[in-house]
């Protein structure tokens, strides 16, 4: 009777722990292209894998298929190529459309990520990016809705096109190495500001389109761009790049010297009602003031020619 107490009590103990062993693991990969055969049958059961040594994009395909995984820490693995040789490149589209991952650690020598890599992982919080990141190619990280929790060290050079688009981040400060923003790069987040830097030399189409909550952008030095009241232009004044949609004003007039709108400006403002665009210019781009809330009237100028589909 004794002995039976005794084995009920500490079943609960040893069911905990074998299901720790089955859920959690160490795994050092001695030969690339061997993780899903070292993890056999837990491949569907594994929810926390920390993997070290040489692996390829076979081993990070597999990966796709553990639809358990919520933690993936790859600090210390590195990636060779079909040859063998070690590469700096995450492949692309590797981990897309992940179901489970939520927190996931580049190996430290990754120096890009490929297109895709994260698309849609809707369920990805947390992404720990390493000190040697230079690029994060287009669509990286697209439509990961609940991606809050990333860093953007010194070192970062450009963020592709649609990378971060429809992300949970509510605040960006671009690293001061960041060169080159692309098309749609943070559309559709929550950001409530926008630190930009000096060095930026590129920024892509409707950067923050339909952020609606962004009230303020910030940039200074840069001989690229500059603001004016509060609304980021070309330095030369011909572009008009980027409107903080949850600016208090309620109307807003383009300068007198600009000649190109960029896609997405007024996209989900919240407060506009009347938008003056200047004369001179002559094509009123594609997304220019939908989906506003409160727009009321737009004024055009004589020297339009083309209205492009969508604009409105």
């Amino acid at each position: 009777m004794r002995k039976a107490y005794l084995f009920t009590l500490l079943l609960p103990v040893f069911f905990s722990c074998t299901l720790h062993a089955q859920t959690t693991k160490t795994i050092d990969v001695a030969q690339p292209g061997t993780l899903s055969a070292t993890l056999g049958e837990e491949l569907k059961t594994i929810k926390d894998l920390t993997v070290t040594g040489k692996i390829n994009t076979a081993d990070i395909d597999g990966l796709a298929q553990a639809n358990a995984l919520e933690v993936l820490n790859l600090l210390d693995a590195a990636i060779v190529d079909a040859e063998g040789k070690e590469t700096t490149v995450f492949p692309g589209y590797t981990l897309r459309k992940h179901p489970a991952l939520t927190t996931f650690t580049f190996p430290k020598t990754v120096t890009t990520v490929g297109n895709g890599a994260f698309f849609k992982c809707q369920k990805l919080k947390k992404v720990v990016l390493p000190e040697t990141i230079k690029k994060l190619n287009e669509t990286v990280f697209m439509s990961c809705s609940a991606l809050s929790d990333i860093n953007f060290p010194n070192g970062l050079e450009s963020i592709g096109r649609s990378a971060l688009y429809m992300t949970a981040i509510t605040e960006f400060t671009a690293p001061k190495s960041l060169k080159t923003l692309g098309d749609n790069a943070l559309y559709g987040t929550p950001i409530t500001k926008a630190v930009l830097n000096d060095k930026l030399e590129k920024i892509g189409q409707a950067l923050f389109a339909a952020c609606k909550q962004l009230s303020k952008i910030e940039i200074e030095n840069n001989p690229n761009f500059k603001l004016v009241d509060g609304v980021l232009y070309s330095a030369d004044e011909t572009t008009l790049v980027a409107y903080p949609l949850a600016d208090k004003r309620v109307l807003y007039k383009t300068l007198p010297t600009v000649t190109t709108l960029y896609q997405g400006i007024f996209e989900g403002a919240v407060n506009l009602k009347d938008i003056y665009i200047n004369e001179g210019v002559k094509t009123i781009p594609v997304s220019l003031c939908c989906n506003t809330e409160a727009l009321e009237r737009m004024y055009w100028p004589a020297t339009l020619t083309e209205v492009k589909a969508g604009a409105i």
